[in-house]
């Protein structure tokens, strides 16, 4: 009953392919981005004194003219506000996650539990909203340094994605590639994010001392400016946004 139940729902997604192939697909020119951060202290630490935090990230995606869907995203790139460090790249060997083998098992279950570093989740429109996906998102400190987010299909919903994304870690910056099979779970449907929210928080013991994935080491000027840039099959947008900050 299981088999023939996920056969109908597959014949149903190809037959939607099919009818909504002739519906162009957001442009940037049409699609508004809102990015804000949160941050679970405002009271910075030093660079001698580091502050771990819990850092939330809010995406929220739309349209100028209010019809259709936001545009396809193939990159999105955060970069923290000075006076922020990411510790990836000196998080111990042991409790960091392969991202091969992560992709191999179509699982994150074969990542460490100290490799954990928080969760979100993503809805996306497509066919100008006759196609809406959410992925549940799991964030990982991988084997370079780099930050994962395992991606996963909400249950029922196919095709299924299960899939371990890596997201570049430079400074305070971390930039993240979106596969064409993520930006369109129904393959030919081009999808827009309609809200991307998720959180990073983590600590382990580094040379001795226990330590936050996410630290603040200064507040310049009372505030913490952050921006985000999405790049979108045709274009791309930048929005910043800065939190008031205490030394």
């Amino acid at each position: 009953m299981r088999k023939r139940s996920i056969i109908g729902v597959l014949m149903c997604a190809l037959l939607l392919v099919g009818a909504v192939s002739a519906w162009a697909a957001g442009t940037t020119a049409n699609t508004t981005v809102k990015y804000e951060s949160t941050v679970s202290s405002k009271d910075a630490g030093t660079k001698k004194r580091p502050k771990a935090v819990k850092l939330g990230i809010d995406v929220t995606g739309d349209t100028v003219d209010g019809m259709g869907q936001p545009a396809t995203s193939t990159k999105l790139i955060i970069t923290l506000a000075k006076g922020f460090r990411i510790n990836s790249k000196r998080w111990p060997r042991r409790s960091r996650c392969s991202q091969d083998a992560a992709n191999r098992a179509k699982s994150d279950s074969v990542c460490p539990r100290g490799s954990r570093a928080g969760r979100g989740r993503a809805n996306v429109d497509g066919a100008d909203g006759a196609i809406s996906r959410t992925l549940n998102v799991k964030t990982y400190v991988l084997s370079d340094g780099s930050l994962g987010f395992f991606l996963r299909s909400a249950s029922g919903e196919v095709p299924v994605v299960s899939q371990m994304l890596r997201g570049k870690v430079s400074g305070r910056r971390i930039s993240v590639a979106i596969p064409t099979n993520v930006q369109e779970p129904v393959q030919g449907v081009p999808t827009g994010i309609r809200k991307l929210k998720a959180s990073i928080s983590a600590k382990a013991r580094i040379k001795g001392k226990r330590r936050g994935l996410i630290e603040t080491v200064g507040c310049s000027r009372k505030k913490w400016k952050f921006t985000f840039t999405d790049i979108f099959r045709d274009g791309r947008k930048s929005t910043s946004f800065t939190l008031r900050c205490r030394k």
